[in-house]
């Protein structure tokens, strides 16, 4: 009972703590069980469950029938072509961009996005769609590596 009490407090602690810190690392997901499991971990509530119930409660096999009834737009993960050509130019981006470099990269962030922004000259407003960028060819090749391990682990 004691070790309950103790996670309750974590679990009230962390709630109270969530709004004040982002993780950058957190992984895409893939439908709405993701986003449950990904909640009730930084607040504490799946150790609390765990505890209780133990590490077979059945959250996996929830999670994954999540998942698969209410899965996030596969628009949402880069097509092979937009990551070759977002992993070519994102790096030889320094202090400007050429207009038909600035067209294409406003493409693909409209398109996953779902923004309506217009061509721009903003300098900051380039920061911002360049960080986007990035973070989703970052999410691809995270997406291949846990996929290559995935595979790895079923030989």
């Amino acid at each position: 009972m004691k070790k309950i009490k103790e996670k309750i407090k974590d679990v009230s602690k962390t709630t109270k703590d969530l709004g004040n810190k982002v993780d950058k690392t957190t992984k895409q997901a893939k439908g709405l069980g993701d986003s449950i499991e990904t909640f009730t971990e930084k607040t504490g509530i799946k150790s609390l469950v765990n505890t209780v119930l133990g590490d077979d409660c059945g959250c996996n096999e929830r999670r994954d029938w999540l998942n698969k009834m209410f899965p996030y737009k596969a628009k949402d993960r880069l097509d092979c072509d937009e990551y070759e050509y977002l992993s070519e130019t994102l790096p030889l981006i320094k202090n400007s961009i050429t207009s038909g470099a600035s067209e294409k990269l406003l493409k693909i962030y409209q398109k996953y996005v779902n923004s309506k922004q217009k061509h721009t000259n903003c300098s900051s407003c380039w920061v911002g769609i360049i960080k986007v960028l990035r973070g989703m060819v970052a999410q691809y090749d995270e997406d291949v590596r846990i996929g290559k391990e995935k595979d790895e682990n079923i030989r």
